[in-house]
Formats: C-alpha cells, sequence, structure tokens
C-alpha cells in the first residue's frame, strides 16, 4: 500500500511506512466484506489510493552552485544600491563606493539581509524557484511531489542559517550524503530541489528580469555615488559677479576617521592615550571667482573632555583652480600626548567660502580610555623604576655583575608653564659604598619646550641610564635625582639604589 504520508509504497503487511515511519492504515476489515457476502450482497472493494506524483531526479550540487551564485548577483546588487543610498542620506560615501562601518553600513546590511530572506521564501513558496533556479532549471519541490509551499519554504530557509556555516560546508556535507541531495533544511521542510528543465520563453523572461535587477542596482549605486554632493540646495544667498555657482551648498561630506594617514575607515573603539587620531573629510558645495578659483579658509579644534584645546586652532587658506563637481579634500592628524584623559573629544570643522561669505560646520566626537590620573599638588616625582635592561621590567635592587649600565624610567608631575613654555633641569648625583661622590652631573635631563595643552593631570615622562665600570668599588650606590622648576624654583627629588659585584 502507498503511504499517504510521502507516497511510497510499501508491503500490504506493513504497519508503518519503511521510509517515514507513519503508521499504514489497513484495508476495510476482512470480517465485513464476508459478511455481505453471506447477505448475498456482492463485497465492496475499497477505491485504490491514488499513486504518488513522480519526482525528478535530484539537482546536482554543481547546477545548484551556479544558481547560488546568480542569485547572490542579485543580492549584491541590491546591496550596493541601498549602502550607496543610505551614504548619501547618513554619510559614509568614499572615492571607491561607500563605509562598510557607521549608520549607513548598518542600514544596509539590514536591509540587504530582509531582502534576501524574502527573495528565497517567496520565490521559492510562491513559484518554487528564485530566479537562479528558474533559469537553471532547479525546481523546489516537496518529497511527495507536490509543489513547495510557503510552510516548507519558510522553514527551509530559516535553516539556512545552520546550512551556511563555514560557507555552506555543513550544507554541503549533509547533501552529499542524501541520495536526493537534501542540504539540513530541506530534510526538516521534506523538500527537495530536482532537475526540471525551465520552458524556453520562461528561461528567457527569466533571464530578462535578472538582467534588469543587476543593472538596475549596479547603475543606481554608481548614479548615486556620482551625484551625491548635487542633491543640496545652494545655500548663501545669490553669488557675486563672476562667480561660478557649485550645485550644493558649502558642507563637509565623507568625514571619517582613519587606521593611518592614508588607511581605511577606523571602526569606531576608544582611542588609547599615546595614539594618532586620523581624520579625513571633504568639502563640497563652494563657487568659484571669476578666475575659475575657489577661495577656502579650512579651521580644525580638537577639545579634551574638560573643554581644553588639545592643540592651538589649526587654520589653512586656499585659492587654487578646482574642476567643476570635485570636492576639496583635506585630512589632519593629532597625537593625543599619554597624559590626555579619558573621556569624549570634540572635533570642530569650520569652512569659510571668501567668494559668498558663507560658513559650514562639522561636529564629530572620539573617545579615549585611560586611566584617572591624580593631579599633583606640586613638584613631584612618579613611577620611578630601575632596571639592568632597557626597557626591561623594574628591579628592586639592580646588580650589575663587574660593570655595566643601569636604565632607569619616572614622571614628573607639578610643573608650572610661563607663556606656555616649560623649564625643568635634572640633576643627578651617585654615591658609591662609603658615601664618595663618583657621579656628578647638574644637567642630566634638561626640558626647555612649550606645552599648549595642560590638562590637570599633565606630566612629562623622562628616562636616563648610569653607567659604572667594573674597577669601581663594589658595593651598594646611591642615585640622587633632583627636580628644579625654572619657572618657580621648585625642586622635588627622589633617591635610588642599586648593586656593583
Amino acid at each position: 500500500m502507498f503511504c499517504r504520508q510521502c507516497g511510497t509504497f510499501n508491503p500490504d503487511a506493513a504497519t508503518a511506512c519503511a521510509r517515514c515511519g507513519t503508521p499504514l492504515e489497513s484495508q476495510a476489515p476482512t470480517g465485513a466484506a464476508e459478511a455481505q457476502t453471506a447477505r448475498g450482497t456482492p463485497p465492496v472493494s475499497p477505491a485504490p489510493e491514488a499513486p504518488p506524483r513522480s519526482l525528478p531526479p535530484p539537482a546536482g550540487l554543481g547546477d545548484r552552485l551556479l544558481a547560488f551564485i546568480l542569485d547572490t548577483v542579485v543580492i549584491v546588487a541590491v546591496f550596493a544600491l541601498v549602502g550607496m543610498w543610505a551614504a548619501t542620506r547618513w554619510g559614509g560615501v568614499t572615492p571607491a563606493g561607500f563605509s562598510l562601518t557607521g549608520t549607513a553600513a548598518l542600514v544596509a546590511f539590514g536591509c540587504t539581509v530582509l531582502f534576501g530572506f524574502l527573495y528565497y521564501w517567496l520565490g521559492e513558496g510562491l513559484f518554487g524557484k528564485t530566479l537562479g533556479k528558474g533559469i537553471l532549471g532547479l525546481p523546489v519541490r516537496l518529497t511527495n511531489g507536490g509543489r513547495c509551499t510557503l510552510s516548507a519554504s519558510l522553514v527551509r530557509n530559516l535553516l539556512r542559517v545552520i546550512d551556511g556555516i563555514g560557507v555552506y560546508l555543513v550544507g554541503f556535507l549533509v547533501a552529499v550524503f542524501s541520495a536526493s541531495r537534501q542540504r539540513l533544511g530541506d530534510h526538516v521542510a521534506r523538500t527537495v530541489v530536482v532537475a526540471e528543465p525551465t520552458r524556453g520563453a520562461v528561461r528567457g523572461t527569466l533571464v530578462v528580469v535578472w538582467l534588469i535587477l543587476w543593472t538596475g542596482g549596479v547603475t543606481g549605486a554608481f548614479l548615486l555615488h556620482r551625484g551625491y554632493h548635487r542633491s543640496a540646495s545652494v545655500a548663501g544667498g545669490p553669488a557675486p559677479a563672476g562667480a561660478v555657482s557649485r550645485p550644493a551648498g558649502l558642507q563637509y561630506v565623507n568625514a571619517a576617521f582613519l587606521e593611518a594617514a592614508d588607511g581605511a575607515v577606523r571602526a569606531v573603539a576608544p582611542y588609547k592615550s599615546g595614539e594618532t587620531v586620523y581624520l579625513k573629510y571633504e568639502v563640497v558645495g563652494f563657487t568659484t571667482n571669476k578666475d575659475g578659483q575657489a577661495e577656502l579658509l579650512l579651521q580644525v579644534e580638537v577639545r579634551d573632555p574638560n573643554g581644553l584645546s588639545v592643540f592651538p586652532p589649526w587654520e589653512k587658506e586656499l585659492r587654487e583652480t578646482v574642476p567643476p563637481g570635485n570636492p576639496v579634500n583635506g585630512s589632519f592628524n593629532v597625537g593625543l600626548p599619554p597624559y590626555a584623559p579619558a573621556g569624549v573629544y570634540q572635533v570642530a570643522l569650520k569652512a569659510h567660502d571668501k567668494v559668498t561669505a558663507t560658513v559650514a560646520e562639522l561636529a564629530l566626537r572620539f573617545e579615549t580610555e585611560a586611566p584617572p590620573v591624580t593631579p599633583a599638588a606640586g613638584l613631584e616625582f612618579r613611577d620611578f623604576a630601575m632596571s639592568t635592561a632597557q626597557d626591561g621590567p623594574a628591579e628592586e635592587m639592580p646588580v650589575l655583575r663587574g660593570g655595566g649600565t643601569v636604565y632607569s624610567n619616572w614622571k614628573i608631575f607639578g610643573m608650572e608653564a610661563k607663556e606656555d613654555k616649560v623649564a625643568l633641569r635634572v640633576a643627578l648625583k651617585v654615591f658609591g659604598p662609603g658615601g664618595k661622590l663618583v657621579l656628578d652631573e647638574p644637567s642630566y635631563v634638561t626640558v626647555d619646550d612649550e606645552f599648549y595643552y595642560r590638562p590637570p593631570g599633565i606630566y612629562l615622562p623622562m628616562s636616563g641610564r648610569i653607567t659604572l665600570p667594573g674597577s669601581f668599588a663594589k658595593g651598594i650606590y646611591t642615585a640622587r635625582y633632583s627636580v628644579i622648576d625654572e619657572n618657580t624654583k621648585g625642586v622635588a627629588e627622589h633617591a635610588a639604589r642599586f648593586e656593583l659585584r
């Protein structure tokens, strides 16, 4: 008898389907037929069950891969179009396309994932095939020969999450060991991809639709990229006589933090004190004078979480010929000093169009992580460390055997600036085992420099070394460091010991 669930033919004596395990309904009871015969009524034979619809042979994995590639091309074209649209709306347009980080990228990825799921679910659930499967003649059918349903397609495509692990390695391995080339989603949904050639006219129509979607997505993305800066209206009033108006109002576009001066767009993550912040931007919508020259004044200022400027406000005047439609590209970088405090930093960009007397501004932010620093009440040493190896670990009592060099590093806190200038002098005296002065360096380290940015926790990292010959007396040596602030005449001292053996 035939299984009503999967259509498999089973022996009459079977109680369950040999393929799917579904209980089999027995034929009409023999006793009922005999009773009818005894009454002289011809026995009524049960109506034969309809044989299951036959399935075409399973599709080859190579053909299914080609269909997958054709479908992926369509989805990628949609991603390019949506991504470029989102970038022109929320920022992220790059010279080669659009950034894969930021709000625009999240919108693009989200919309593409949704489109891809609906594309497969509705295509296979309503028509039994996607464009790729239709072009290659690979419809999805139920294992009983019926057409794929929306519910079966839903299960089949939800399980792509598992089948797709390792670039569809899981789905491939399951299909390889399946007689009907079914991946996990097919087994659960009771579907199978079969080889059933599509009629010529239908295939031709599917090819045309595929080409329209692909070329439409790519062309639309290209047009959006080429004309993104023309979407804004001219601002600032009419241009003076002889000025040539650009198609967009004065504005900053494509501002982004970079990994390096010419590197890729940096992922959103906190900086660390001591790192360098790289930023790029473009200015569009400016006007040119009668000689075709742009006249711009560009300014940049960075303020720390306390509102202090990290460097003197930077500005640059630009007067040069710029081809119509081209932006003015700008960039800058700022090194965060090791004492830069943690928190959110503000970047203010300002562009002045001198031809039309218009101004464009853009505010950006970045975050910095740093350990907390307690401001000093006066001049002092901190974090002094001494080692027998340069940049080596700190040693409580470094030991030189037969002479050698000890290295030290420390930080000076609490110095004062006079007209932004810091003037420090570190004097060093080294005393031998008997208290005898063996080394006297009154200007061991000197600092005479301008420090525009001075947050409350500012400090100066310093380092030095002491070399003793093996002929010196063996024993414990004491190094006395004195730092003098030349602006305030304040003094701070620190002593450290090491041994010569």
